[in-house]
């Protein structure tokens, strides 16, 4: 029963966990019938196993219902992010996307090269010839990290399932970022964790056994190799927190509150950057993508903005009163040129890429649309 609960609570984590919870479920369905302990089981051991199944069947549910996106939702996975004309292009980038998010998550050796290491990886960020490096790669980690489990099928099964899982979520509904991709690894020390518990079976046949073993005599080199460059990826993470800001969201807020600038509409663009600026500010922004007041985003609302459309909204909101426009980027020359503008001030160097701010005072000096037609 203790461990339906504790199922049922990681099901509740997010869908990740919940992808975990179930394929743990399963795995445990299927050692319990493979094991041949139905029949040895008594009265009592039914009714437990009979009321944890419902209790995991609950929190399921309750799982499902909260990861049901709501209608302003919007997620893009990455069969969705390459659009060329021919299928088979298509297909292969698609597949080669994906599949680099195996060498993401075992191996998150991050961009040194820039502050903005934030989410990136060495190879992946590269030129052409380090992702394949990177692809390559993936498909060694996958085809090792399986023949590794073959003796222990009960774990195969675990890893197999729930390695395909998240990799197929990624594919059809969200791209995913660095800190979805870890579950990928932690799904992959789980299983060598419960391996250990597990003794050798030979269900394949010799020549599978016999490759299965080709890797295996180098299965602790190989994870120790992982767990040192986690290690190192660690040590670079902590030091560039030391002397650059994660985001400057913090110290955007920070400025508007000292100066009392929040007695000022306050604009923001573009909207996913400035949302956090939101939060800390507790207060609803406006922002230009949507042309409405919020906290959060609605996806579905919204719209990328070219320089002419930026303008004509900003104007429009600074024709009725003077304005906090809070941006990740510079401010169009343009805008200059149409409205009053002061720049109160700007950060730098901020680990997130895209959580640079630039903050200005807007107001009125004369109509942009005439400007913008042009």
């Amino acid at each position: 029963m203790l461990l339906a609960i504790v199922l049922a609570l990681l099901a509740n984590t997010n869908i990740y966990s919940f992808i975990i919870s179930i394929c743990l479920f399963l795995t445990l369905f299927i050692d319990y019938f493979d094991s041949k302990s139905l029949h040895k089981t008594s009265i009592h051991q039914r009714k437990n196993i009979l009321i944890s199944c419902s209790l995991l069947l609950t929190g399921y549910v309750i799982a499902l219902i909260q990861v049901i996106p709501p209608n302003d939702a919007k997620f893009t996975g990455s069969a969705k992010l390459f659009t060329e004309s021919n299928i088979l292009v298509n297909n292969i980038k698609h597949s080669a996307y994906f599949l680099m998010t195996i060498w993401r998550s075992y191996v998150p050796i991050p961009n040194f090269f820039d502050y903005h290491f934030w989410n990136s990886n060495l190879l992946i960020e590269g030129a052409g010839v380090f992702r394949i490096f990177a692809l390559l790669l993936s498909l060694g980690l996958l085809i090792f990290s399986t023949a590794i489990f073959v003796q222990k099928p009960i774990i195969l099964f675990l890893y197999t399932s729930g390695t395909l899982e998240i990799l197929l979520f990624t594919h059809i509904k969200f791209l995913c970022y660095l800190r979805h991709h870890g579950y990928l690894f932690i799904l992959f020390i789980v299983c060598l964790w419960l391996a250990s518990y597990y003794p050798k079976h030979h269900f394949f046949s010799k020549n599978i056994i016999s490759f299965s073993n080709s890797f295996t005599r180098y299965k602790n080199p190989v994870i120790m190799i992982i767990l040192y460059t986690h290690i190192l990826a660690s040590m670079f993470a902590y030091s560039m927190d030391l002397l650059y800001p994660f985001s400057a969201s913090k110290e955007v807020a920070q400025i508007i509150k000292s100066q009392d600038l929040s007695q000022h509409s306050v604009v923001g663009s573009k909207d996913y950057a400035v949302a956090p600026i939101a939060a800390l500010l507790n207060q609803n922004i406006y922002y230009l993508e949507s042309e409405s007041l919020g906290s959060f985003i609605n996806w579905n609302q919204r719209k990328d903005l070219n320089e002419a459309e930026f303008i004509r909204r900003l104007e429009k909101v600074v024709r009725k009163n003077t304005t906090v426009l809070v941006l990740n980027h510079e401010l169009y020359n343009k805008v200059d040129e149409l409205l009053d503008v002061s720049q109160i001030f700007k950060t730098n160097q901020s680990i997130v890429q895209g959580e640079d701010y630039y903050l200005y005072l807007v107001g009125k000096q004369q109509a942009a649309h005439e400007i913008v037609d042009e």
